[in-house]
């Protein structure tokens, strides 16, 4: 009887489905309410027996051969047929309700059916389509809460691929309901779709209204809304560390990093976009998530071998005590290790603590594994978002990237373990360097390279000192932080390394040569960050060691001598190595300051007036007398007389105070001092330097100082030692010296003056001649025009610091 029913059932439907091809639309219609019918009245006649699980068993028995039907009626291109079509299949759900899902392909074709009717803009049987989409949504609902046969990952991965695929406002609304479903129901797995459905999401914040269809825009505001609430709600709920993994997490950022990397097709688009500040905050989030979830894991693994080590120590200790109660009489040293190595052989583990890579544990392992991939890929595509947003973002979001910033670089300090991990990291630090525009941008990536030289300094400095050639490349003086932050690192790298510290100052000392606006002040500020970190002493005897091989110009050595003795004498920075030039504080990198004194008269001697400085810097003053009267053969010209104003102010600031007292001092340093004042007082002409320095001559008053007097012991507590002329340290030598270098300077400006001449001269015949074919080519113009080209040939004159071209 059973069966003749099912066959009458089936007789009629396919008596109904005849019709589902006949080319009358109203037919086709009536074939789909036919079909309805019947299964309606089923599951009616089947609920008056009140057994409803059979209704739903019956209905979907006969769902297969509605299926091709029903899907072509979707298609249909009559809008009734369409209609009668999510009517038949709106009954169907209704009467099926959880049976409908666990038949996974049909599920799946309807499914299809419902998104493709919501996603098409010319589907007239749409909010049909939606009444299904609607009903379906109750019956998942339910089917997710009570049924443990709906395959779950399969429904969350469908309904993964139609949202990110969503191209329809309409469908994209419909996907984003969906995702609010799924996230509803409790211990669904839905943050593990996150990878996937994260972009889309972020895609949906930059939807932008149009005006011209205001339902259109409505929808639109709909979908960026719903997007930020459902992207605020995740990010909350990986807060919860159960719902998190570190696999998880590194995927998540990775999809991330791809968001904020993509160039946007649309260049008229700015990086403001409301979705990739968004990507900068989850981005943010989950470093901070990772950072802790790995920092974790490595604890819990320290602590899990620390207690295994405990634990073999103990039962080493028990045994060491088993063994002492039965051995009671003394042995020698050789006998107990002999019988623990026979003890050790005969054991069936004679390992007493086993390696502690095999107690590490597979989530310690898996961690691990990822970092190491995240150094070669991960990490230094997070360098290149901060590099770009840092330059773009403001107010809040700019502390959102600083603060990337900060916890990415916390991050590398807590897991860089080899080496081979600093290549990926600093190639990509030197390409953003090297491509940086802007200050902030610089600024950002000198202190990475100052937090991991301070972490793994002597790793750096083998592998990468390369970097150092670059920053040095990248001075300009005119951005003062970050010419103190290179500075800064050179000085790391020199700090513990002869051979880096002459390299370092040698391309500085190249870089200030290039330049052709060098001053005193960039000089200065070179040399005070280098003394910060480096010793004064061995800096400035780097300096005149590098200077001294730069023969073949001169002039440089002689002005840049002159910046660094006014650094001396004038920078409040530099006072420990006045007192040490003066014998108050002891040397370091030379026996005494005689020779330190001497190290730097070898360079200082191809400047006359910066010599003279320096001995009164470190009251030299005999040795400053002698030099003196050998200015009668050295010539004076404006740049000297400029050099001696130079030093009369320098006499008169307060880090040379203690030289103005000393002229109170009846000593035959006194003696010395005031001759040679006087004797710079007469190499100036009558100007306010004069002045000054004959006011400071004329408040002391001579007295007679015919024999040599020797200095006390107060002179020398308050002002110094005086310096021991010896064998190794002779007045003549240095006067010899300082001599030859007089005689080398003057042959140098000789042949400048020469040589400037001589190209003085080609100038002006060249301009003559040019002067010349011109009158010729055009004899009626008029002779003002030579005339101006004349006077331009004589006045023409090179600069002094100008370098001049081969002879």
């Amino acid at each position: 009887m059973r069966d003749k029913n099912e066959n009458e059932i089936k007789s009629k439907i396919q008596m109904f489905l005849v019709f589902s091809d006949n080319e009358t639309p109203a037919k086709r219609k009536s074939c789909l309410y036919g079909i309805a019918v019947i299964i309606i009245t089923l599951y009616q006649k089947v609920r008056s027996q009140n057994v409803e699980s059979i209704s739903t068993q019956k209905a979907m028995n006969y769902l297969p051969m509605l299926k091709e039907s029903l899907l072509k009626s979707f298609r249909d291109k009559d809008a009734k047929v369409q209609n009668a079509g999510f009517d038949t299949l709106f009954n169907i759900i209704k009467i099926c309700k959880e049976a409908f899902l666990f038949d996974e392909p049909l599920f799946k074709e309807f499914f299809d059916a419902i998104c493709t009717s919501i996603a098409d803009q010319l589907s007239e049987s749409k909010e049909w389509a939606k009444k299904c989409n609607e009903l379906l949504r109750d019956v998942v609902y339910v089917a997710c809460q009570n049924y443990n046969n709906f395959d779950l990952n399969m429904f969350i991965q469908f309904i993964t691929d139609k949202f990110v695929n969503a191209k329809n406002n309409d469908f994209v609304v419909t996907m984003l309901r969906w995702i609010e479903l799924i996230h509803s129901i409790n211990n669904i797995p839905i943050l593990n779709m996150m990878p996937d459905i994260l972009p889309r999401l972020l895609q949906n914040l930059n939807t932008k209204p149009t005006q011209s269809n205001k339902s259109e825009a409505g929808h639109q505001r709909d979908i960026s809304k719903k997007s930020q609430e459902q992207l605020m709600r995740f990010l909350n709920e990986f807060h919860n560390k159960d719902y998190r993994t570190l696999y998880l997490e590194n995927q998540i950022i990775d999809t991330l990093l791809a968001h904020l990397l993509r160039k946007n097709p649309d260049q008229s688009q700015n990086q403001h976009e409301l979705s990739k500040l968004e990507a900068l905050i989850w981005l943010r989030e989950f470093l901070i998530f990772f950072q802790k979830d790995f920092h974790e894991i490595a604890q819990e693994q320290e602590e899990s071998q620390q207690r295994k080590f405990n634990e073999m120590v103990l039962k080493q200790e028990k045994q060491d005590q088993e063994h002492a109660n039965q051995n009671h009489q003394l042995v020698t040293l050789e006998s107990m290790n002999s019988e623990f190595q026979q003890e050790f052989s005969q054991n069936e583990d004679p390992m007493i603590m086993p390696p502690i890579d095999d107690n590490v544990n597979l989530d310690y392992l898996d961690a691990k594994s990822i970092v190491e991939n995240n150094f070669e890929r991960q990490y230094p595509a997070i360098i290149k978002v901060i590099v770009k947003y840092a330059n773009i973002v403001k107010g809040d979001y700019l502390r959102v990237v600083e603060m990337i910033n900060s916890t990415l670089l916390s991050l590398l300090i807590q897991t860089m373990d080899s080496k081979d991990e600093f290549q990926y990291i600093f190639n990509e630090l030197k390409r953003q360097f090297r491509d940086s525009k802007t200050t902030k941008t610089k600024d950002i990536i000198l202190d990475w390279f100052i937090e991991l030289f301070k972490e793994f300094q002597e790793d750096i400095i083998e592998f990468y000192n390369d970097i150092f050639d670059e920053l040095i490349s990248s001075l300009n003086f005119q951005e003062q932080n970050i010419v103190n932050k290179v500075l800064e690192l050179l000085s790391m790298l020199s700090k513990s390394n002869e051979k880096y510290l002459r390299k370092t100052i040698k391309k500085l000392i190249e870089k200030i040569h290039s330049m052709g606006d060098r001053n005193q002040f960039i000089v200065g500020q070179v040399i005070q960050v280098l003394c910060q970190s480096i010793n004064d002493e061995r800096v400035f005897l780097e300096f005149g060691r590098v200077l001294r091989d730069y023969q073949n110009d001169l002039y440089f050595i002689e002005e840049m001598i002159d910046f660094l003795t006014y650094t001396i004498a004038g920078d409040q920075y530099h006072e420990s190595f006045r007192l040490k030039l003066r014998g108050k504080k002891p040397t370091e990198c030379l026996a005494s300051k005689e020779k330190l004194f001497n190290a730097l008269l070898k360079t200082w001697s191809y400047n006359s007036v910066s010599t003279i400085s320096l001995c009164l810097i470190t009251r030299n003053y005999e040795l400053a007398y002698y030099i003196i009267f050998r200015f009668t053969q050295i010539q004076i010209d404006k740049d000297k007389l400029v050099q001696f104003s130079k030093l009369v102010q320098l006499l008169e600031s307060p880090t040379l105070a203690y030289l103005r007292i000393e002229l109170m001092s009846n000593t035959l340093q006194q003696k010395y001092l005031i001759k040679t004042l006087q004797g710079i007082l007469m190499i100036l002409p009558i100007c306010k330097s004069f002045y000054c320095l004959k006011t400071r001559i004329e408040c002391v008053k001579f007295s007679k100082l015919d024999p040599p007097l020797k200095q006390s012991t107060i002179d020398q507590q308050f002002f110094g030692q005086p310096y021991e002329f010896n064998d190794q340290f002779k007045m003549d030598d240095i006067l010899r010296q300082f001599d030859q270098k007089v005689i080398i300077m003057k042959d140098f400006y000789e042949k400048r003056d020469k040589l400037r001449e001589e190209i003085f001269k080609l100038e002006k015949q060249k301009l003559k001649e040019q002067s010349l074919r011109a009158m010729q080519q055009n004899p009626q113009a008029p002779n003002d025009g030579l005339t101006k080209r004349i006077s331009a040939a004589y006045s023409y004159v090179i600069p002094v610091n100008q370098k001049l071209p081969p002879k």
